[in-house]
């Protein structure tokens, strides 16, 4: 699995980003003390073990509570748990109040927090760094939030900089073209998410310089977004807000995963220049 979150287990989503913040301080008090965290590696021990027995062989978790998927990783590894291997990236890191902050997300305000908390994430044993560089849909509060530009491209490029140095691929939430063309301005070496894309995007895509591979990829997740859109409400459990976010994003994500293709199939095809 390309785009995964361990701690979620699959039921249908609740809220819109209508949260009051004392539930939430409460809930960061819980899930970050010791009871919290046996919840959380018991949880996550649970959904990879569902996933392994589903035939997935690799995971690439994109944004958790804490580090519990670092952690039964490398009980993976040291074959003390059967499991399949595990991309972890730990907290996603977001501005303040922005996309995933604070459930599963750390903050940072400038360039310089920017490249702290992505150290602090190379400290704890991560595999991948994944940022917000938009807004999202199941924690919007009000609708057209879900694809507005958040990280600036100056913070985004010092979490580059700094994974990069450590040879670590950068991922990052964006549902928008001006926050697709930022992140990978920036460097980030994968796109979760996406939107339509115009000629200079494509050309980012193909040619990224600041990426760590030189050339940048796409994840649409279309199988989160499009049942966003094509079920129910009442199947889901999402608010109005969420809804109306969703069918402002997804179809620019299909148009972007389209567009993708094409251009995997141009560049396939292309001669070979002396």
């Amino acid at each position: 699995m390309a785009h995964t979150h361990l701690f979620a287990d699959g039921r249908p989503l609740s809220g819109g980003g209508d949260i009051s913040p004392r539930v939430v301080d409460a809930a960061m008090k819980v899930m970050h003390g010791p009871v919290g965290r046996m919840l959380m590696d018991s949880r996550i021990k649970s959904n990879v073990s569902a996933l392994l027995n589903s035939g997935v062989t690799t995971i690439r978790t994109l944004g958790d509570v804490g580090y519990e998927a670092v952690r039964l990783r490398d009980k993976i590894d040291a074959d003390e748990v059967t499991g399949p291997r595990i991309l972890a990236a730990g907290p996603l890191l977001a501005i303040p109040g922005g996309h995933g902050d604070p459930l599963i997300a750390l903050s940072c305000t400038s360039p310089e927090e920017a490249k702290r908390r992505t150290r602090e994430n190379l400290d704890h044993g991560v595999n991948v760094i994944k940022v917000a560089a938009t807004g999202g849909v199941t924690d919007a509060t009000k609708v057209g939030e879900a694809g507005t530009p958040q990280m600036t491209q100056d913070e985004m490029a010092a979490v580059c900089d700094e994974a990069h140095e450590f040879g670590v691929l950068v991922a990052a939430h964006a549902q928008s073209p001006e926050g697709v063309k930022a992140a990978l301005k920036a460097g980030v070496d994968t796109i979760e998410q996406g939107s339509v894309m115009d000629e200079e995007i494509i050309g980012l895509f193909l040619d990224n310089p600041r990426s760590l591979r030189g050339f940048s990829a796409l994840d649409p997740t279309l199988c989160a977004g499009l049942p966003l859109v094509k079920l129910s409400q009442e199947e889901l459990g999402v608010s109005d807000i969420v809804r109306s976010n969703s069918e402002l994003v997804v179809d620019g994500m299909v148009q972007g995963a389209r567009q993708g293709r094409e251009m995997a199939s141009l560049w396939v095809s292309a001669p070979t220049r002396a």
